[in-house]
């Protein structure tokens, strides 16, 4: 019997070492740079400084106060709850607009619950609009905020000393995300695509080359669905053919419409994104719809109504006014209401188009104006209610001193949908093995 109490013991702190063996195997692994070696005392000491062969970039660790507070093997468990590693997400982003990426990553990381384990660091955006600029950085801290993309340094010697430290900085990154201009491509516009008369076709070519010199693990390109279309299809398999050339990423692209996720606008735009190989640790799936019964009513994103809604108050200008009025005419020969029937006219637009339950899309143009007019509640929509229809919270977004409310709506207009790009960058992050 005595045999067998000594063995049993002896079977339960052999169990306890190993227990915490792995627990310090897994602090190593996860952050290196935590250990250093302490060559007088020939053992490993816990070290405030970063181990010099690990990038201290990748890792943010909160050291102990001192060396004489080590950690002892009974306190482990206790200590490695405390004292975790966050591993950094690092993400830069290029004609960035209001860097909505950035702020659904942040989101992203805290609806997991796993904000303790990694942390947004924001290497740079660009944005050569001034509002934009100016919106990023009351909002944002980016290591580095360029205005011109196009005269950004990639190489260490090819721009002058105030540009030459970020050049590196801006490689090795998780994220890259990118929503190049869109009016060569838009159906709006002229559709000149590379030939576009101010350059902005061939801004794609300054985005290919960062991608083939940095080469992150992942990149997220958005446009217009226009460029998907008609003369445009040429060019944007062009686009794909050198995407392909670099041989490094696995390669999709798809349409995707933001009131087919549960915001009530209907937005097309095609994403393409690029997924390195190496880094590849599971198939990505793309978002799934929402189901129809389960999409929130127009009405959800708009300002609740305080007062009766005077439905004989039109927009200014005739044509407007006209395209207001077939609208209302349209509704009431159907037997709907039109006070209680959530109905858009898009009175910006040639032809006059009538929306049920959700808004045409918005661009910054129609956005600055106040978007579309809603003919339920007589009037355009306001600057919450223009965040809410792309998926994105008002009080996210700070408006700074001397940029006006319609700017703000400009910017809004060209934003990626914030419902849309979360969605992706969470099954790019699972993909990669960030998250389950």
């Amino acid at each position: 019997m005595k045999h067998m109490v000594v063995a049993v013991v002896v079977v339960v702190v052999v169990v306890e070492v190993v227990v915490e063996v792995v627990d310090w195997g897994r602090v190593w692994r996860a952050c290196p740079s935590m250990f250093a070696r302490d060559a007088t005392a020939r053992r490993w000491w816990w070290h405030p400084l970063p181990h010099p062969h690990s990038p201290p970039s990748h890792h943010t660790c909160k050291p102990f106060a001192s060396r004489a507070t080590l950690p002892t093997t009974s306190t482990m468990s206790q200590w490695h709850k405390r004292r975790r590693c966050q591993r950094a997400l690092r993400i830069g982003t290029d004609c960035s607009g209001i860097d909505v990426a950035v702020a659904m990553l942040q989101d992203l990381l805290t609806e997991h619950g796993i904000q303790d384990r990694y942390v947004v660091e924001h290497v740079f955006s660009s944005e050569v609009d001034p509002n934009a600029f100016a919106i990023l950085e009351q909002n944002f801290s980016p290591k580095y905020l360029f205005g011109d993309l196009t005269k950004r340094a990639l190489y260490p010697d090819d721009a002058d000393s105030l540009t030459r430290p970020a050049a590196s900085e801006l490689r090795d990154l998780d994220l890259y995300v990118a929503g190049f201009p869109c009016q060569p491509w838009s159906s709006a516009g002229k559709r000149q695509g590379f030939k576009d008369e101010q350059g902005r076709g061939l801004l794609y070519t300054h985005i290919l080359q960062f991608i083939i010199v940095a080469k992150p693990k992942c990149v997220i390109l958005e446009n217009v669905v226009g460029m998907t279309r008609g003369k445009n299809k040429l060019s944007f398999a062009h686009m794909l053919t050198m995407l392909e050339a670099i041989g490094a990423y696995n390669i999709q692209y798809k349409v995707l419409n933001t009131r087919d996720f549960g915001v009530a606008q209907n937005r097309e735009r095609v994403f393409v994104i690029l997924l390195r190989k190496d880094s590849l640790r599971h198939s990505f799936q793309w978002p799934e719809k929402t189901a129809a019964s389960l999409s929130p009513s127009l009405d959800a994103f708009l300002d609740p109504v305080n007062t009766p809604v005077d439905l004989s108050v039109l927009p200014k200008g005739p044509g407007s006014r006209r395209k207001c009025v077939a609208a209302l005419t349209q509704l009431v020969n159907k037997n709907m209401d039109p006070h209680r029937t959530p109905a858009v006219c898009s009175v910006r637009n040639r032809a006059p188009r009538t929306m049920m339950n959700c808004t045409p899309c918005l661009t910054a143009a129609r956005a600055t104006e106040g978007g579309h007019w809603l003919l339920h509640r007589g009037r355009f929509m306001v600057l919450d209610e223009l965040f809410r229809l792309q998926g994105l919270s008002p009080s996210r977004w700070q408006l700074p001193a001397g940029i006006s409310e319609n700017a703000m709506k400009t910017c809004i207009g060209n934003a990626i949908s914030g419902n849309v790009i979360k969605l992706l960058l969470d099954a790019v992050l699972q993909a990669l093995g960030y998250i389950d």
